[in-house]
């Protein structure tokens, strides 16, 4: 009867949480008052018992709610700190104590090396280096590498070598990792709301511009605007992402829809409106003190030879003719670089441009032109043209 019981009414069994989520929704197992705490006593130069014993029992507090494995800065953190507590109670004077303090010692630093090996792996996605490239990469002393070997494969290091080790290795740990995390553990920020607010600023900025009022046609008025503060901090964090916004976004810098206003309808040329212009041009010199304006001339080239809407086609190879004829002829980027813009211009038959780049650049760049330019004579086709300097342009 029970087990016919139990197969008509199996016991439900409860379903593992993918993902612990503690108190206040942080997804790491302390509070930020916790740890800001702990960083304050790891950070401090004390080093009495007291406080020995205080930052031990913190981070034992926050590894006994940890469920995930593989915490290294904080089981770094607890071997050099309980090498540190453990000299404070051992009599150093006599032979036994000195002998033991070294092989503890050499323990700690075996293991947080071979955990900052790791952290090296994770950071770099890759594994096959050597201990002592792992502590180059981290800027510690190569030598460590040497003591952990030794004492591995036997061949114990002095106590006083092992001891300077361990002080260097805390000192690592504390400047990599307790001096730069800010306690910060609440839920990543959702990356398509970000993208969101720069597209906003963006707009805020032709806006103003926009008002006959603003008198933002000065560069020193523009950048004390609000918004354009908020896309400088956007230009100097994530200045690719703010590039693809700013020149993909429809109806921003380019427009969707077919408009009579902006004389983009039939053979006639694309001529964008003066805020934009306005706009384009602070922007540029933006990206020109904190940004990168070979990759915006770049990525809007590339626009230009991938859209097949003819329409939004005029818009790109507008912009890129006149970012291209800007940067080339205020010097803003190298030689190699230039060499790049002058492939774009010859896919995209910017002949004007061409010109500008051998008028600033006449004595580096006309044979490379020349060259590119009787290469694309010996194609068949504009097509094949375009595709081999595409290439070109990737590969180079």
């Amino acid at each position: 009867m029970e087990k016919e019981e139990y197969r008509r009414n199996p016991p439900k069994r409860s379903k593992a949480p993918e993902r612990q989520i503690y108190e206040d929704e942080c997804i790491l197992p302390f509070k930020s008052e916790l740890w800001l705490q702990l960083k304050t006593l790891i950070c401090s130069n004390c080093r009495d018992i007291e406080t020995l014993n205080e930052i031990l029992s913190c981070l034992r507090s926050i590894k006994s709610r940890d469920s995930e494995k593989g915490r290294l800065v904080l089981d770094a953190t607890y071997e050099l700190f309980l090498a540190q507590h453990i000299l404070m109670t051992t009599n150093c004077d006599s032979n036994i104590g000195k002998e033991k303090l070294t092989r503890i010692f050499g323990v700690t630093v075996s293991r947080v090396v071979d955990h900052l090996y790791d952290m090296q792996i994770c950071l770099e996605n890759y594994r096959g280096g050597t201990i002592k490239e792992a502590l180059k990469f981290f800027k510690t002393d190569i030598d460590i590498a040497n003591y952990r070997n030794d004492f591995v494969h036997g061949n114990m290091p002095s106590f006083y070598v092992l001891y300077e080790a361990i002080d260097k290795l805390t000192e690592l740990i504390i400047e990599i990792y307790w001096k730069a995390f800010d306690g910060d553990i609440s839920w990543p920020k959702d990356e398509s709301n970000n993208e969101m607010k720069i597209v906003e600023n963006i707009q805020g900025i032709l806006d103003i511009v926009k008002s006959p009022d603003t008198g933002l046609s000065n560069y020193n008025n523009f950048i004390n605007q609000d918004n354009v503060k908020k896309v400088r901090h956007y230009i100097i964090t994530n200045c690719n992402l703010f590039i693809k916004l700013l020149m993909t976004t429809k109806n921003l810098i380019i427009f969707e829809n077919v408009d009579v206003e902006n004389n983009i309808t039939g053979s006639y040329t694309f001529v964008p409106l003066s805020h934009h212009l306005i706009t384009m041009k602070n922007i540029l010199k933006l990206l020109s003190e904190d940004g990168d304006v070979f990759e915006l001339a770049r990525f809007t080239g590339e626009c230009a030879i991938e859209t097949e809407n003819e329409y939004i086609k005029k818009q790109y190879i507008y912009w890129t003719s006149w970012l291209v004829k800007k940067i080339v002829t205020e010097k803003l980027i190298d030689e190699w670089e230039v060499k790049e813009l002058v492939k774009l211009c010859i896919i995209l038959d910017l002949k004007e441009c061409l010109d500008k780049i051998l008028e600033n650049y006449p004595d580096k760049l006309e044979e490379f032109a020349s060259s590119c330019m009787s290469k694309c004579n010996e194609m068949e086709t504009d097509d094949e043209v375009k595709v081999a300097l595409y290439l070109l342009l990737l590969l180079y």
